[in-house]
């Protein structure tokens, strides 16, 4: 249970680091705010990443505890395509966030959603050939990695 705790808090750690590689992304729009601003729009938005990584990490508790009574294989087969999904997709959703507020100005939230739903070609067509390119060819290189394909626990 304490390896759950653990990441739990590497989760928020990681929506913590996000957010301070976003404002240091985007420094020409808010290097002109002290950093006492940077520090409190990390400290406000504390209570979002500890849901988050709570939401999270809720699965995974329950399957916890759902091994005390069905041990097996099972469970760490479970734990890391869990944990490597959710991975995968926070850091797309983190980097598609700090690529397309230069273009949309605001922040990824259910508007991006329902333009993408609406008319998926036009919004592709707004992103750079790089991404694009990138996109797919990092996506399989995260999926066809040794370390993702097997599994291996941590020494």
């Amino acid at each position: 249970m304490l390896k759950k705790t653990i990441l739990y808090f590497l989760f928020v750690l990681l929506f913590v680091v996000g957010k301070f590689v976003f404002l240091c992304y985007y420094s020409d729009i808010f290097g002109d705010y002290p950093m006492s601003d940077w520090m409190s729009v990390l400290w406000h938005g504390l209570p979002h990443d500890l849901t988050c990584a709570g939401y999270i990490m809720a699965l995974p508790f329950l399957v916890e505890l759902w091994y005390i009574w069905y041990k097996g294989e099972w469970h760490r087969a479970f734990m890391c395509f869990w944990l490597r999904l959710v991975l995968l997709l926070v850091v797309v959703d983190f980097l598609c966030d700090l690529f397309l507020y230069g273009y949309w100005g605001f922040r990824l939230d259910q508007t991006a959603l329902t333009y993408f739903l609406d008319s998926p070609w036009k919004c592709l067509g707004q992103a750079p050939l790089w991404m694009l390119c990138a996109a797919p060819v990092l996506s399989a290189g995260y999926c066809l990695s040794p370390s993702a394909v097997a599994c291996r626990p941590l020494r």
